[in-house]
């Protein structure tokens, strides 16, 4: 689907004589090595799965091929994505800490990349119609650098609720993301488990992304604070079933 559903996607939006196309990759086909305003020139050294290695793939291509066919093209990488009606993460985070059930990994004392769903859309909408923007690629973060502690915290405050962070070592999160990944590959389950690799090698070193780019290009500024977006988010949460089977 990344790569050929997004080639018909380019051969549609040319077409139609399009003004350019936007490609929603991920900061993942950087990999998971430890980062700090990592700029977008860096090497991608993505991590051995499907969804990094293909996300790289259909970048290379978008690039490659835009530049054939004379298309403009904007490639955008956004970290970790909360808010709002997010079933991908943000539900079960919270419904986690409403329990007082929410385990990191080192204390969660590492900087992450996350990003508010609604700055992130701004952001999209502006690389979109920016002909400054055209023809390159960015990292789209709220830029703030917060810790995944400080980011739980805020959404536990948000949610009325105690943090509870029970800290578990990261050799020993490493050790049961892939005991539980290679007993769903024996046992072939197809459900996304809990806990995966993917999940927990970003949560082992700084996973931070400079913003720089975007802010000069198209004058991205995340406006919502993760103060705002953990409210909003709280707010959203308290109105849906709190037994939700999430599908992945």
């Amino acid at each position: 689907i990344n790569l050929d559903g997004t080639k018909r996607v380019i051969d549609y939006a040319k077409s139609v004589e399009s003004k350019s196309i936007v490609y929603l990759s991920s900061v993942a086909v950087y990999g998971y090595y430890g980062y700090v305003d990592l700029m977008e020139e860096a090497e991608k050294r993505p991590m051995d799965n499907p969804y990094s290695l293909s996300k790289l793939a259909a970048e290379t291509m978008v690039m490659s091929y835009c530049k054939e066919i004379k298309q403009n093209y904007v490639v955008i990488r956004p970290g970790n994505i909360y808010g709002e009606y997010d079933m991908t993460s943000s539900y079960d985070i919270y419904r986690l800490l409403s329990k007082g059930k929410m385990p990191v990994i080192d204390k969660g004392r590492y900087k992450s990349c996350f990003v508010y769903v609604k700055n992130l859309v701004k952001g999209i909408y502006q690389a979109s119609i920016t002909p400054k923007a055209y023809n390159e690629d960015y990292n789209l973060t709220d830029g703030f650098g917060e810790t995944l502690s400080e980011y739980l915290t805020h959404s536990a405050n948000a949610l009325g609720v105690k943090a509870k962070l029970p800290s578990v070592p990261a050799f020993l999160s490493k050790l049961t993301g892939r005991t539980v990944e290679g007993f769903y590959k024996l046992f072939r389950i197809k459900t996304m488990p809990m806990i995966t690799m993917f999940s927990v090698l970003q949560n082992c070193v700084d996973y931070h992304f400079s913003i720089d780019k975007a802010r000069v290009n198209f004058g991205y500024n995340p406006e919502v604070s993760l103060e705002e977006g953990t409210k909003r988010t709280a707010i959203w949460f308290n109105t849906m079933p709190k037994d939700l089977k999430v599908k992945r």
